[in-house]
């Protein structure tokens, strides 16, 4: 599921102010056929690339298989311009609920 509002609560000639929230839930994630089963054949893989994907195509950062029951994302920004002057900033975090893994199966 993934939600976002955002809006404008106020504006003239000179200010301007922005306000966003978004979040997204992960109910069900993939199927990992040759996990083991109750302890890792859910699972999820968290990644992302540089904001530039023309020129690279490379992934920055990849946490590879976690064996997950749910997941999470939610946060907001806030930016607010007084004529060329433009002040913005956003806060996001990120939750993965682990499914009952053993001790030596866990990612470090």
């Amino acid at each position: 599921m993934v939600g976002r509002v955002a809006g404008r609560p106020y504006y003239d000639a000179d200010w301007n102010f922005h306000l966003d929230a978004s979040g997204e839930y992960v109910f069900r994630p993939n199927i990992n056929a040759n996990g083991i089963p109750g302890v890792s054949r859910t699972t999820l893989n968290f990644q992302d690339r540089p904001e530039d994907r023309a020129a690279d195509q490379n992934r920055l950062i990849s946490t590879g298989n976690l064996s997950s029951s749910n997941a999470n994302v939610y946060g907001g920004e806030a930016a607010i311009n007084w004529r060329n002057l433009l002040v913005q900033g956003g806060y996001y975090q990120i939750g993965d609920t682990q499914s009952n893994c053993r001790v030596n199966q866990r990612p470090v």
